[in-house]
């Protein structure tokens, strides 16, 4: 049961504060078959530097 004299806790437990949270996402490409990241900024590599996977093997995700 909460106390009705506190106000409830406004960030949720862990290290997470929404007041820390901004709206800015890198979009990423990510190898399907090593995981690895690459800026989409920097253009999209012919093979992965990490696994040599190509480029048909990457997907766009997000980071925020």
């Amino acid at each position: 049961m909460t106390n009705p004299a506190q106000p409830p806790n406004e960030n949720p437990p862990g290290n997470y504060r929404y007041d820390a949270l901004t709206d800015q996402v890198e979009l990423l490409y990510k190898c399907l078959r090593c995981g690895e990241l690459m800026p989409r900024s920097k253009g999209i590599l012919e093979v992965c530097p990490n696994c040599g996977a190509p480029k048909e093997e990457f997907v766009l995700v997000d980071e925020d």
